[in-house]
């Protein structure tokens, strides 16, 4: 595990190695002024001058150093912070989309955004804090001990004792306990994150699904977090007690009480000064060792996920034109959850297909496959006799258009917005799209037209970013065009606008959908059930000899009832 943060931290090893010298440094020199207050109460009123300037000196000495050893773990944090988000930028843009169906849309934000920001204690304050708690504590006890040693023995029982119940907290005996409460802290997150995505939903079923499922969360965590703080909340007080600057001080003046020969007060006041500050980075660690933890954690989970093998392309370049779209033998699995089975179709040019099939069928992932967002575990995806695999990353995009179901516009212009997988489309050709998908009047009522900004200057209903979406892959010159649920947010009206559109372009068009006017119109319905595809044909031919697809069509019938 803590390979892992070696090797993100390596590169900035010099820096961390400079800033430890610094810490070092002014650790030492944090001792100074307490050394030099203590001799004070030895010297004469008029001599004591120069221990002030030595204790100014070192409290001087001590900040600047200090300081500048913050300033670059802080450097360092914020430089290794960027180049991780980089980094995993660039991995996510390469990562199948098995991946987040997999781990969902909070496994990647877990690592994202909460592992990311959890190294900044590691990187900002732990070289300081750990450099701190072995420079004063051995420098401080080695010169407690020239000076008494009998009594140094005796101040460091209560720093001691809190040491070993600081280490039976963090024995394997408490690991389940800390766990249990990260896990469930973790599940509260996530569902708090679903509760605030989702708010209609709650509030249309109060007490039910996303609310019941966080009271629940929530619950879980409570228990948690009640059986960690029974077990281990005792022996946190014990600890912090025993470091208290309070206790300490008593402690060292009932140890001077015990001691036969009389001791000084300038060894006294330094005894007082110097245990406390023994225990101020042994304190300063209880919670920075939570935090390292939690750290080495997210290093190692975010280790994991650059090294997961991403999408690769090849070189093949291809001219936009007409072809064949084959899928051979294919299987999809998600972890060891079978997604697709044994999946063999061929699309011809010009086709118009209907993918249909009960919710978990497989129909979105299919669309998927053929757009290569996802590879197959097992069998060939071609295009004209080529292997996707084999197509460059241009060649795949001027081929393939898509329209996933969910098609939120990207903030920026209606012009942009439409090309962007066609950069060189005229005003004409973006009119007529927009005409033919009822949006030119909407476009046209605001005064800057198509370069007015979405959600500033416009702001498009569900439906109407959804025609949006459909407009950019018309104008694309992709030969195959790919559309999940492309009338979902649509009423009827504009649902057979869009078919009609669909149907009507010279090209290749495969689509998922639960619109009967869809199926009347499409060439070959591909029926899925279970990631098996269990019938295919016309709309009549299916409506006469599959049985599963009257069952379909009699849901979807009762749906529009």
């Amino acid at each position: 595990m803590y390979r892992a943060l070696w090797e993100l931290l390596r590169p900035y090893r010099f820096t961390l190695l400079f800033a430890l010298i610094l810490q070092a440094i002014a650790g030492l020199c944090s001792l100074i002024p307490l050394i030099a207050i203590s001799q004070v109460a030895n010297t004469s009123v008029h001599q004591y001058y120069e221990w002030v300037v030595i204790a100014s000196i070192g409290g001087v000495s001590w900040l600047i150093c200090q300081t500048f050893a913050l300033y670059l773990t802080h450097q360092t944090d914020n430089h290794l912070c960027h180049q991780l988000r980089l980094q995993l930028l660039d991995k996510v843009e390469k990562l199948p989309l098995s991946h987040f169906a997999q781990h969902g849309r909070d496994g990647f934000l877990q690592i994202a955004d909460r592992d990311v920001r959890s190294l900044h204690q590691l990187t900002a304050h732990a070289p300081a804090d750990i450099t701190k708690l072995i420079i004063v504590p051995i420098t401080a006890t080695l010169i407690l001990l020239w000076q008494n040693a009998l009594l140094t023995i005796f101040c460091l029982i209560p720093l001691i004792t809190s040491f070993f119940l600081f280490k039976q907290m963090r024995s394997i005996r408490y690991q389940a306990l800390y766990t249990s409460r990260n896990r469930t802290m973790s599940a509260l997150y996530e569902q708090y994150a679903e509760l605030a995505d989702n708010p209609l939903q709650a509030r249309q079923y109060p007490n039910q699904s996303i609310q019941k499922k966080t009271s629940q969360a929530l619950y879980q965590f409570e228990i948690a977090f009640k059986r960690w703080i029974s077990k281990i909340g005792a022996l946190s007080s014990l600890t912090q007690v025993g470091i208290s600057s309070t206790l300490l001080s008593l402690w060292v003046i009932f140890g001077v009480s015990l001691l036969s020969e009389p001791v000084p007060l300038a060894q006294i006041i330094l005894f007082i000064l110097l245990i406390s500050s023994i225990a101020a980075p042994v304190a300063a660690m209880g919670h920075g060792a939570d935090a390292l933890n939690l750290a080495v954690s997210a290093s190692e989970r975010i280790r994991q996920l650059l090294a997961e093998p991403g999408m690769h392309y090849g070189e093949k370049a291809i001219t936009p034109s007409q072809g064949e779209l084959k899928l051979v033998q294919v299987d999809v699995k998600i972890g060891n959850n079978p997604i697709l089975s044994n999946i063999n179709i061929t699309v011809a040019p010009n086709e118009f297909i209907a993918i249909v099939g009960t919710s978990g069928a497989g129909k979105s992932t299919l669309i998927q496959l053929m757009a290569r967002f996802l590879d197959p575990t097992e069998g060939n995806v071609l295009f004209n006799s080529v292997p996707l695999p084999l197509l460059s990353l241009t060649s795949l995009n001027r081929t393939v258009s898509i329209v996933m179901q969910s098609t939120p516009p990207l903030p920026c212009s209606v012009r942009e917005n439409l090309q962007l997988f066609a950069p060189n489309s005229t005003e004409d050709d973006m009119y007529r799209y927009l005409g033919e998908l009822n949006l030119l009047s909407l476009v046209k009522q605001q005064p800057k037209g198509l370069d007015a900004v979405i959600e500033q200057d416009i702001v498009l209903s569900g439906g109407e970013a959804q025609r949006l979406a459909i407009a950019r892959a018309l104008l694309s010159p992709a030969p195959l065009l790919l559309l999940d649920e492309p009338t979902s947010a649509l009423d009827p009206r504009n649902a057979q606008r869009v078919l009609n559109l669909l149907h009507s372009e010279p090209r290749t068009c495969v689509f998922v959908t639960h619109d009967l006017n869809g199926l009347n119109l499409a060439d070959r319905i591909l029926l899925l059930d279970n990631g098996k595809l269990i019938a295919q044909g016309s709309h009549q031919q299916l409506s006469i000899h599959s049985e599963p697809y009257q069952q379909l069509l009699r849901a979807l019938e009762e749906n529009c009832a």
